[in-house]
């Protein structure tokens, strides 16, 4: 009952007008919520853990930016006395109960089963320590398309520490790691702002999806991905995209007119996208991230075109100090 409540209150965010920054930490309060309690609910189910554990968001709950349509990605971080054969089965059991309440609560299996339930993210913190060194200094394709989950985590339940000491040494072993910056930037030169040669908004030219705009991949991961870097770049601990980009902007690693630039450009897209997912399920349409221009006024196209503009050129600045 309490999860069918989410897609409304985006609504009325939406038309009280409320930022997305402040939106995205309320709508991701309320996961954080169901999520503790069906952890809380396991325990009384399956009786007290074994060994201590931290239930860790990855993704936009780690980073307080969820809307009413998000999936779930989350991991288990256990302590190191978890010995498989006498624990492996409660654990597997605790979260295969979580991700199936989560699920019905309509936060939706992860397609790429990055969820606890997953063996390979319910491990001790040995193993986690092992899978970021792999990914740090080997950092191939499926390892960098990893690194843009598992870099931003938080966690909701259990034991803090088992996640912050893992969290200091990920971040000691990035900061100022440039070849793995370098291919850090160059996934992240995949996602590019839908600009045309001239400056014009370029829409999707077939499929479902055509003449709209992927608001969330073409506007907010590309911004996502380059305060990430800046965040692995500076050492720094803070996961949610606004946060992380005023901290990179204290130490450097971005100019402050840059900074905020970015955090405004991120601030307009995700409104956008917020209120036009409000206006589906107002019609009771299912929620996208596909935006057509016409949706837009010509002062609203003028903006996203300036917005994705700031992205292009902090990407060409990027690409050039990592090339």
């Amino acid at each position: 009952e309490a999860a069918a409540k989410v897609g409304p209150l985006q609504r009325h965010l939406a038309a009280a007008q409320a930022s997305a920054y402040a939106s995205g930490h309320i709508v991701t309060a309320v996961t954080d919520a169901i999520t503790a309690r069906l952890l809380q609910l396991a325990e009384l189910q399956f009786g007290p853990p074994p060994v201590d554990y931290a239930w860790v968001a990855a993704g936009s709950q780690a980073r307080h930016e969820q809307t009413a349509r998000s999936d779930q990605d989350n991991c288990l971080v256990l302590d190191d006395a978890y010995d498989e054969t006498a624990h492996g089965a409660y654990f597997s059991q605790l979260a295969g109960w979580v991700n199936d309440g989560l699920n019905a609560c309509g936060y939706v299996y992860c397609p790429g089963e990055m969820m606890a339930r997953n063996p390979a993210w319910c491990q001790p913190q040995r193993v986690w320590r092992s899978y970021f060194d792999t990914w740090t200094h080997r950092p191939e394709p499926k390892a960098l398309m990893l690194t843009c989950v598992f870099f931003d985590l938080r966690l909701i339940h259990g034991q803090a520490a088992l996640l912050d000491s893992l969290r200091t040494d990920v971040l000691a072993q990035t900061r100022s790691n440039r070849i793995f910056l370098a291919h850090m930037v160059g996934n992240a030169l995949t996602h590019r702002p839908p600009l045309s040669l001239f400056g014009g908004l370029s829409t999707i030219r077939s499929g479902e999806h055509r003449d709209t705009i992927d608001l969330k991949h073409s506007g907010i991961v590309p911004i996502i991905d380059l305060a990430r870097i800046y965040a692995l770049a500076g050492g720094h601990a803070a996961v949610n995209t606004h946060d992380r980009l005023a901290v990179a902007a204290d130490s450097k690693e971005i100019s402050p007119s840059s900074a905020h630039d970015l955090r405004d450009a991120l601030e307009f897209m995700a409104s956008l996208r917020i209120r036009h997912q409000a206006r589906q399920m107002a019609l009771g349409e299912p929620a996208d991230n596909f935006l057509a221009p016409d949706e837009l006024s010509n002062f609203e196209r003028s903006q996203l075109k300036d917005a994705f503009g700031v992205v292009q050129t902090l990407q060409s600045v990027l690409a050039q100090r990592y090339r």
